[in-house]
């Protein structure tokens, strides 16, 4: 190496040059820690080309130095990091890879080694660029980071409606008047982060109101001297008047203050102003001073001393306010989980005695809200449903309370793509954020470096809640109940019960609830951060197994949380894992993503698939002498991370599945959908969003255990003009590819079907080419979900998946495994015509030998037909 080069070196073989910067003697450079890079040799050497096949690493190739240009280094770092699986993803922004080569002492020394030899194994194997398990933000980093994301969620101008439409919504229940309405309250709840206390904040603006916090964790704005004196155990007759005194106290103390306008009474109180924290605090001592001098004085006589005091209020407000014909007053209760809360000695609690104070003010234009991120679950105790109770005010009469209200906030930060956009539009951060609630977004925003760095981070905290997948079965569901379209089952408590944690705790948005059937109806939400986060949980990143998304689904379904088709299930989760292995190497690194990235078809349809089919998938033709499924989609992208339901048939059409590709969401086709049921969006050529270049990949699950081979049939039912997918007038020239997947069969077989045969003749309806319109799709069966054929189903895993697909235990129970032959035989004198055995007909219509000879034909029919062959 001649000496100018040398010079050119900032490091020489482990030390410094021959003096640093400040002059002083130089010191010896530690390696840095290693941890051995799971990768065999050849592995490894292919990463290695991967790395040197960028293209302005090209023109460096003969360079010594990573010195000239400065950007080269950080340039190669990130380049390594892109084409390793389990390298941490921070190292993917160039800014971030050069400020580490900047800090760590002697990484460069180690980068400049690893170039000279054009090998990169050693890079990989250092602790510090590894993939490390997802770390929680602490307590401390929580407060730390109020500030800058909570705090923005009050001063970032308000974006929506749903505050007006709250107004709106509350004067309607207040305008259904009637004695058997025991008082005028409601009970908002909706998930974490969707805005309901900012809501509050600009319904304040507009209509007079006071709220308050009765929380008491760190990432709220807590009024903990109320929620200390209201939020306490109850017995009546002791403490019983707390709540009268207090609101006898608010009343008078707002009575007595000079504000012309409800803007002026949320200034003055300040709620979620940390400027105003001592204004307020001072106001509500003040209440409360008062309150507690009055407890003793009012015994007795709390609803003649309370009444009096609203009306002197509503009076005032009466006056400021002339043309308002409902609500005069709002008193909300943010975070009011803890009011429901009771010990076991007692049968009362805050909310009772709240709820007996409000029928006192049953005449009295105020309005009552209790808001709660807590599900379902403490909505039944914050909302008691009590048609008579022993209480001297139920008397005789059937009260009722009003159902409880589901408002928040989503999308209102949505960024809007149009048609003709790249598809790579949708995968940005920037866009992924302004999808789904605003916690998010306002936090990515608002936040510090290192919030936005860890933005990802933070969601999985959100969607676990704190917690580890392993360490509660309701964490444990999160992940999988954000991806696929999962349909709680209403009809029992477990169901119903997990149902509600997923609301409270872990991200699900609860659509509407019906209180007098104690049931809910929730969504997943199709929400991109939460649903990497959730991609992040289940990936095996470091071959811990930490999480295994059939044993969850098996839980599911055996435990009978959740009921829906089985085979369907299943087939989402192939798609989706399939998917997963496909994408985990980020192709973006300004991203700083994992699974968000687009995916050619090709490699999905090679990840779905073992290697032993690759070439009999990617070599699939529709039509003799046509191109090659790999030639005729070549240039086409998927990008499906999660499932929706939808429950419209119309919504399966090009111009919607567009629309679904910019959420990265495949569907659910809706029930009675004939033929498909799932389908993932393609961009056919390109990654161009528009209608006319929108093709599909159709799934059609079966999960029963006779079919092995593939039938003209079904693939027949398949057809995207009947099912609205084409439009009528579509030329055709775009082909699809139609899956028929029997995860229920007991053999492993897959098989394309023979391509179609060109007559001499063109026939009519045909495209350009002569083709039929019918003709231009490509053709996959599977059946039996088995290691052999499914590259997501491991080996190990096999029974799990077998287990899943199984049919619900009845006729097991009835089987001869678990059950003497009286017992089955009054099982099939209990299912008439359930099944072809001669038990289930024998007590009114006995079956001959020509019957049974004629089902034994039957299946053999089933089983022996060929794939050329109609049923």
């Amino acid at each position: 190496m001649s000496e100018a080069r040398k010079r050119q070196q900032p490091y020489d073989a482990g030390e410094r040059d021959s003096r640093s910067r400040t002059g002083s003697p130089p010191r010896k450079i530690q390696r840095l820690e290693t941890a051995p890079y799971p990768a065999t040799p050849e592995e490894h050497a292919q990463m290695d080309v991967a790395v040197l096949e960028e293209g302005v690493l090209q023109a460096f190739l003969g360079q010594e130095s990573l010195s000239t240009p400065t950007d080269i280094a950080p340039f190669l770092m990130t380049r390594i990091v892109e084409t390793a699986e389990r390298l941490h993803p921070t190292y993917l922004q160039r800014p971030e890879a050069k400020a580490l080569l900047t800090t760590e002492d002697g990484l460069l020394n180690e980068l400049q080694e690893a170039w000279n030899k054009k090998s990169f194994a050693h890079i990989r194997d250092l602790a510090i660029l590894q993939q490390v398990k997802t770390v929680f933000p602490s307590k401390e980093d929580l407060e730390r980071e109020r500030h800058h994301g909570d705090y923005a969620a009050w001063t970032t101008p308000y974006k929506g409606d749903e505050h007006m439409a709250f107004i709106k919504k509350i004067n309607l229940l207040y305008n259904r008047r009637g004695r058997e309405l025991h008082s005028h309250h409601v009970v908002l709840t909706q998930s974490s982060g969707t805005g309901k206390s900012r809501m509050l904040h600009e319904v304040s603006r507009h209509t007079f109101t006071v709220i308050f916090n009765i929380g008491n964790w760190v990432t709220g704005w807590p009024d903990v001297e109320i929620s200390s004196y209201l939020a306490c155990s109850y017995v009546e007759g002791r403490y019983a008047n707390r709540p009268a005194c207090f609101l006898t106290a608010l009343f008078i103390k707002l009575s007595a203050m000079d504000f012309n306008s409800p803007s002026e009474l949320t200034e003055f109180l300040g709620y979620g102003d940390p400027g105003k924290r001592s204004q307020r605090e001072a106001f509500f001592d003040s209440v409360l001073r008062a309150a507690k001098e009055s407890q003793q004085q009012f015994a007795g006589r709390e609803e003649e001393k309370l009444n009096k005091a609203a009306s002197g209020l509503i009076s005032k407000l009466s006056k400021l306010t002339p043309d308002r014909k409902a609500v005069e007053l709002l008193l909300a209760f943010d975070d009011a989980t803890d009011l429901a809360l009771r010990d076991m000695w007692n049968s009362w609690n805050t909310f009772q005695m709240f709820r007996k104070v409000f029928y006192y003010l049953h005449d009295q234009p105020i309005f009552h809200v209790f808001v709660t991120a807590t599900g379902f679950k403490s909505v039944t105790k914050v909302r008691p449903f009590e048609p008579k109770s022993s209480s001297s005010v139920y008397q005789d009469i059937t009260h009722y309370d009003h159902a409880p209200i589901t408002f928040g906030g989503y999308d209102q930060f949505a960024m809007s793509l149009t048609e003709g956009q790249s598809l790579d539009d949708a995968t940005t951060m920037d866009y992924m954020l302004s999808l789904g609630r605003p916690l998010f977004k306002l936090r990515y925003d608002n936040g510090t470096r290192a919030a936005k760095r860890d933005i990802v981070q933070f969601a999985e905290y959100k969607l676990l809640n704190g917690q580890k997948a392993t360490e509660d079965a309701y964490a444990n569901m999160a992940p999988l109940a954000t991806r696929l379209p999962l349909e709680f089952n209403a009809l029992n408590d477990i169901g119903r019960y997990a149902e509600k944690q997923l609301v409270e705790s872990h991200m699900r948005l609860c659509f509407t609830t019906v209180p007098e059937t104690n049931k809910m109806y929730t969504v997943a939400p199709s929400e991109p951060i939460l649903v990497e986060a959730a991609t992040c949980i289940m990936v095996d990143k470091e071959g811990l197994k930490d999480y295994t998304a059939v044993d969850v689904l098996n839980i599911l379904l055996v435990d009978g949380y959740i009921s829906g088709d089985r085979g369907v299930l299943v087939c989402m989760l192939l798609m989706l894992l399939a998917r997963d292995q496909a994408c985990h190497v980020p192709r973006i690194p300004s991203k700083g993503l994992y699974f968000h990235t687009l995916v050619p078809v090709t490699k999905f349809l090679a990840s779905l698939f073992v290697d032993g089919h690759k070439a009999t998938v990617l070599g699939a033709q529709a039509y003799e002498g046509g191109p090659s499924l790999e030639e005729a989609f070549k240039d086409s992208w998927t990008y499906c991370t999660h499932f929706v339901k939808v429950e419209d048939h119309t919504v399966v059409n090009r111009k919607f599945l567009m629309r679904l590709m910019a959420r990265g969401a495949g569907i659910l086709c809706a029930d009675g959908q004939l033929g498909i049921d799932v389908i993932i969006p393609v961009c056919y050529k390109g990654k161009t969003l528009a209608t006319e270049n929108i093709t599909v990949i159709a799934v059609l699950s079966k999960n029963v255990a006779h079919l092995r081979k593939p039938r003209n049939a079904l693939f027949a039912n398949m057809d995207p003009y009947y099912a609205g997918i084409f439009s009528a007038d579509h030329p055709g020239d775009i082909p699809i590819i139609k899956l028929v997947l029997n995860v229920g069969a007991k053999s492993a077989v897959f098989a394309c079907p023979s391509p179609w045969k060109r007559p001499a003749e063109p026939e009519s309806g045909c495209t350009s080419k002569g083709v039929p319109l019918s003709q231009q799709h490509f053709r996959l069966f599977a059946a039996g979900l088995s290691h052999e054929v499914f590259r997501p189903v491991q080996d190990i895993d096999e029974g799990t998946w077998s287990e899943v697909v199984s049919p619900d235990p009845l006729w097991d129970t009835y089987g001869l495994a678990y059950c003497d032959e009286h017992t089955v035989h009054m099982g099939r004198r209990l299912t008439p015509c359930a099944r072809s055995d001669p038990g289930h007909w024998a007590t009114f219509f006995p079956l001959d030998s020509t019957v049974n000879d004629i089902a034994v034909d039957v299946a053999s029919t089933i089983d022996d037909e060929t794939e050329d062959g109609d049923a």
